[in-house]
């Protein structure tokens, strides 16, 4: 499929951080920033280059854009700003992320960080054609319980879901980590787990264990047959963020990127941008480079869509509306 055409396709995004998709223009504007020498300097701090030494070079350009995010009101044109990006690529549904605890303040807390998303999401639902979801970051090493309670609190309210993103290599899972997910399953709230984006094998089967229904990444997984093998067994989707997984070393290079071997194993994988703006892409660029590397059929493109609406937490009646969506767009192309 050519450029114009995958932008035309109806799209689903699962794996979309907030903090990292804000754009430049938006960053400009919080910043202040007009002078050319001023906007380049702002894009060089928060654009990742195009291979970075590993994964903590990549998450140095969080700071700014975290930084831009420490009210409510720049929490809800944060989200109308990545809102406006995806409706121009065709984006028909998306689930944002983020962990309140990295921009809470003095003056806003987790709840109230929480509670301004949920706006702006009303606000960007209402303005645009697009359905967007919203998932509560958990951050390893920190002791989540608060955030737990509020995805809980706010479930099918505001919140569809959890997420635990985080150093994997220097904290792994922790006793209570374990305890808030079997707390999460117990109240119904689905989630899905950063996992195998550094190496880690065992944080994917980890996670897989403890009952997420979708891997963040899960990349290690192309190591070990016999793991791979071990997760058909369960629902699990994997959430590929390709130019971000090629940029942070979590692949070492498109010959080894594991996209046609997983849908060749026969495990459900999605494509996503992870972080717009540090990664420097879109939805449309992500199918588009996969399509230069892989053999990227019409076909293969459509079942990529169609297993993220699966995969997506989100109630079955949207599932079926986004379903009918893609149909329509069949028919239009036929």
């Amino acid at each position: 499929m050519d450029e114009a055409q995958l932008r035309r396709l109806p799209k689903v995004e699962l794996h979309c951080h907030l903090d990292g998709s804000i754009s430049l223009d938006f960053l400009k504007k919080v910043y202040n920033k007009t002078e050319h020498d001023a906007i380049k300097m702002l894009a060089d701090l928060v654009i990742a280059p195009d291979k970075c030494q590993n994964l903590t070079e990549y998450l140095r350009c969080f700071s700014l854009l975290t930084g831009a995010l420490k009210t409510e009101h720049s929490l809800q044109l944060a989200v109308l700003d990545v809102a406006q990006q995806a409706i121009k690529e065709n984006i028909i549904y998306m689930e944002l992320r983020f962990a309140p605890e990295y921009v809470a303040n003095e003056a806003m807390s987790m709840e109230q960080a929480v509670l301004a998303v949920v706006e702006g999401i009303r606000l960007a639902q209402s303005l645009y054609k697009i359905k967007i979801g919203l998932i509560l970051c958990m951050m390893r090493g920190k002791d989540n319980q608060q955030i737990v309670h509020l995805a809980s609190k706010y479930y099918q309210n505001g919140v569809n879901g959890l997420d635990l993103a985080g150093n994997e290599v220097k904290y792994g899972f922790s006793a209570l980590d374990q305890t808030l997910f079997a707390r999460a399953k117990s109240e119904g709230v689905p989630f899905t787990i950063h996992a195998g984006e550094t190496g880690s094998v065992e944080n994917v089967l980890m996670a897989v264990q403890l009952g997420a229904s979708r891997i963040g990444h899960g990349i290690a997984l192309s190591n070990s047959k016999v793991a791979t093998d071990f997760i058909k067994g369960f629902p699990v989707t994997l959430e590929l963020c390709p130019i971000c997984n090629i940029q942070t070393g979590a692949s070492p290079a498109w010959s080894q990127y594991p996209f046609q071997s997983f849908i060749d194993d026969g495990i459900q994988v999605t494509l996503n941008t992870d972080n717009r703006t540090v990664s420097n892409t879109s939805l449309t660029k992500e199918f588009l480079t996969i399509s230069h590397h892989f053999n990227l059929t019409k076909e293969t493109a459509k079942k990529l869509v169609e297993d993220a609406i699966d995969a997506a937490f989100v109630a079955p009646d949207v599932k079926q509306e986004l379903r009918r969506q893609c149909a329509e767009f069949d028919c239009e192309n036929e």
